[in-house]
């Protein structure tokens, strides 16, 4: 291709491309783009696994405390989708909401919710008769539960 002037653009236009690792981090510095004639494949390597989940992970034998009658009522209002992801998506000031909607109940109104409660709790108590929680962190050797006096730990 000439331009008016009669200046070849073939020979300018270069076909080759370094892409960059700022903004591809998911490929190898070392690829280039060839045009569109080029045949190119992806090398596993040259792929970034995903990031490891925040947080630390749940054991196993990690038993569920009973909810509370709060909880019940939030996850209630939640199921029923009162509050959309169109006027909030953190659940955080979701549960903010739900609070004050919550502490301005009557109690005749939190009745069902205590009664839901404990409900639950009779039946963790049945499922999981010597469950004792223990808030914080504990290493892997020391065991949760009641010391030999039946008192739980600190």
């Amino acid at each position: 291709m000439t331009t008016s002037q009669g200046h070849n653009l073939d020979e300018k236009i270069p076909t080759s491309y370094p892409v960059s690792t700022q903004f591809a981090p998911i490929f190898s510095p070392s690829l280039e783009y060839r045009g569109p004639d080029s045949t190119h494949s992806l090398q596993k390597s040259s792929i970034r696994p995903l990031a490891p989940r925040k947080g630390s992970p749940r054991r196993e034998t990690h038993i569920p405390r009973p909810r509370n009658p709060f909880m019940i009522f939030r996850s209630e209002y939640h199921a029923q989708s009162k509050i959309t992801t169109d006027v909030e998506r953190d659940h955080r000031h979701i549960s903010r909401i739900v609070g004050y909607l919550w502490n301005n109940m009557s109690e005749e109104d939190k009745t069902p919710y205590r009664a839901m409660a404990e409900k639950e709790k009779a039946e963790h108590q049945r499922k999981y008769p010597g469950y004792r929680f223990c808030p914080g962190t504990r290493s892997i050797s020391e065991s949760c539960g009641t010391s030999e006096g039946g008192i739980a730990r600190p």
